[in-house]
């Protein structure tokens, strides 16, 4: 007799979530997303409260919102009995939404006697795919600062830097004076609010550099940084020769809205086995709509420790929005400036 095959069996503890495996799932760092929800909440923003409650109920409706194209006026040097007509030109600017959902499933049985809990099971399935959602937002609103970027480079923006692919082009030399320059230009454009720097995790080494070069060094390049509010992302990727890439843009030229499924909105029951919500989710600060359901069903395939379930308790639960990205219009990008300003500091060029 004896109690070494006791003994020897697997030694196991209980699960506890982002011990272990905390390198399995990890937070990124998602500044795009939160610059446009930072940007929608200003007073001074491009939304107005009127269009954002028209977004929140327009599931199924088209949301158009009027605006009214510059024009180049003359100054005349005579007076006139009769005065020329200057009539505005309205057009109507439609809002383009994207539909994004996620969902998945619960067994509760599976969890008798399991180590892992149906609470930890939960929150392990929702935390990935709000991850993977926050990682997908923040790509869409880079995307979204790409697409609508400054187009218009005549002389006076030239003459500090040159362009390439709409992005002004600083060379390894001239990109510790970047950010000094930068107000000027921005100024030189018409620019003259607070001034965010949404950039590439790659650009915030330089960031770091000039920051600690303060008044205490032999030369003081802090003093450039003020005035700044400061982004980081992972989701935008540096081109080909590009060490970092960073987006400026004023305060109140970008903003982001959603809308949810009417019967979210509406808290729609069906009997006690389906029911619509609308839930604030967070890593992405948003409301959402959600959808619950059970029902029985069939889960002895779902895994090796599930063949006597063949029935059992099943739930479904799945969140999904409407978002809509917005910039401020330009009626002629190609001849007036855009306030999203894109600039790319060249790497070193290394010698053979």
């Amino acid at each position: 007799m004896s109690l070494v095959e006791t003994l020897m069996q697997p030694l196991r503890s209980k699960y506890t979530a982002k011990t272990m495996d905390k390198n399995e799932m990890r937070f990124s760092r998602y500044g795009a997303w939160d610059f446009f929800q930072n940007q929608t909440a200003l007073g001074t923003g491009i939304l107005t409260p009127e269009v954002k409650q028209l977004i929140k109920g327009s599931m199924g409706n088209t949301v158009k919102v009027p605006v009214l194209d510059a024009e180049d006026v003359v100054i005349s040097n005579t007076r006139s009995c009769t005065v020329a007509d200057s009539e505005n030109t309205s057009k109507l600017v439609t809002l383009t939404f994207v539909t994004y959902s996620f969902g998945f499933t619960m067994t509760p049985s599976q969890h008798y006697n399991n180590d892992v809990a149906y609470e930890q099971d939960f929150q392990r399935k929702l935390e990935k795919y709000l991850l993977k959602f926050a990682a997908t937002l923040d790509t869409a609103a880079v995307n979204k600062l790409n697409t609508d970027k400054n187009q218009y480079f005549p002389a006076d923006l030239l003459a500090y830097y040159s362009q390439s692919g709409n992005a002004l082009q600083v060379a390894d030399a001239d990109k510790n004076d970047f950010y000094n320059n930068l107000e000027a230009i921005m100024n030189t454009m018409d620019y003259y609010d607070r001034i965010n720097i949404i950039g590439s995790t790659s650009s915030k080494p330089l960031v770091n550099r000039l920051d600690a070069q303060g008044a205490g060094n032999g030369i003081n390049e802090a003093f450039q940084l003020g005035g700044y509010a400061w982004n980081y992302t992972n989701r935008i990727v540096n081109n080909e020769g590009v060490s970092a890439t960073v987006y400026a843009v004023p305060d109140g030229y970008v903003a982001v809205e959603n809308r949810n499924d009417p019967d979210a909105r509406a808290g729609s029951r069906v009997g006690t086995s389906k029911e619509w919500s609308e839930v604030q989710v967070p890593i992405v600060n948003m409301l959402m709509g959600s959808y619950y359901y059970e029902d029985c069903a069939n889960k002895s395939a779902l895994n090796a420790g599930t063949a006597h379930l063949t029935r059992t308790k099943l739930e479904g639960f799945e969140w999904s929005t409407d978002v809509c990205y917005v910039t401020a219009y330009n009626s002629d990008p190609a001849a007036r400036y855009s306030p999203i300003l894109k600039a790319e500091m060249l790497a070193p060029v290394v010698m053979p």
